[in-house]
């Protein structure tokens, strides 16, 4: 572990190789005298600050501790993680925070007034489904954006060095804290232009062919009022058919009977609409009005 607490005033401290020598002795002298304890277990720790391995603190007695659990792989990347983020955020980066809900503490942690928190998690092997759930959770219920971390070794086999995380090229996604790196950006809005491209030219498509329909449905509209009207004009220039005869009645005698209530039909003769009709020519909806009856 990086991290540990002073029992004056709880306050976390950090071992960090380039912090340099000096620091590392002060952490050490603290150490012995039994002032730094591990921030979950409240054990003691020792400082280990050689030239090999990665500085950090160790518990000075063997401890079921979730902070004791981590190999010096996973420290050194939370070293190399954190050293490149308190770069980005100097004033608001935390170390192996602990947060409720938690399997273990989060690796690096970066609170935002109104906005949600950031969380970094690295993942050094395979995770259990439990941890994983719990995790996300957690995060999740604790209103933060949580990123998962995996060393090299899991992302490439056989790529070298596999404590090594490499972010110097790196950026950070502003919003959300998503690690960015070198040509996504460039990837990302030729990918969306395309799309937006792709989109427009399927609004075009469907435009067109709604226009066709509209079309299509036009002149059908056209066509049948056409075959209406020509219809209509046959019956005002046909001439009278045998079921028009058989529907005239007999003679009139010369002094015409009053015209009986009926319905508004049309005259064949003159055109005009009345109900003073004499002759009634079946159901057309024609007739023959007193006037030219006469």
């Amino acid at each position: 572990m990086l991290s540990a607490i002073r029992t004056e005033g709880r306050k976390q401290v950090i071992l960090l190789r380039e912090d340099g020598i000096d620091r590392a002795g002060q952490l050490r002298e603290e150490a012995r005298q039994g002032r730094l304890v591990c921030e979950v277990c409240a054990q003691p720790v020792v400082v280990r600050a050689g030239e090999e391995r990665i500085w950090h603190f160790a518990h000075r007695a063997r401890a079921n501790c979730p902070k004791a659990q981590d190999s010096l792989e996973i420290v050194e990347c939370r070293a190399l993680l954190y050293g490149w983020l308190r770069t980005r955020f100097p004033d608001a980066i935390q170390l192996e925070k602990v947060l409720p809900g938690l399997p273990r503490p989060m690796d690096c942690w970066v609170d935002r007034p109104g906005q949600a928190s950031l969380a970094w998690w690295l993942i050094p092997a395979a995770v259990k489904p439990d941890v994983r759930e719990s995790t996300s959770k957690g995060c999740k219920h604790l209103g933060a954006h949580l990123h998962p971390v995996f060393p090299a070794r899991m992302l490439e086999r056989g790529s070298g060095h596999s404590a090594r995380v490499t972010l110097t090229a790196t950026l950070l996604h502003p919003r959300n804290g998503e690690f960015v790196h070198p040509g996504e950006f460039e990837a990302l809005k030729a990918f969306r232009e395309e799309a937006a491209r792709q989109r427009r030219l399927e609004e075009e498509r469907r435009e067109r062919h709604r226009r066709t329909l509209e079309t299509e449905r036009r002149r059908e509209q056209l066509r049948r009022e056409k075959l209406a009207a020509d219809r209509l004009d046959d019956v005002f220039t046909r001439p009278p058919t045998t079921l028009d005869r058989v529907a005239e009645p007999p003679a009139q005698p010369a002094t015409l009977p009053e015209p009986p209530v009926g319905p508004l039909l049309t005259c064949k003769v003159c055109g005009e609409q009345t109900r003073d009709w004499v002759v009634l020519y079946g159901s057309t909806g024609f007739c023959k009005c007193r006037n030219c009856a006469r």
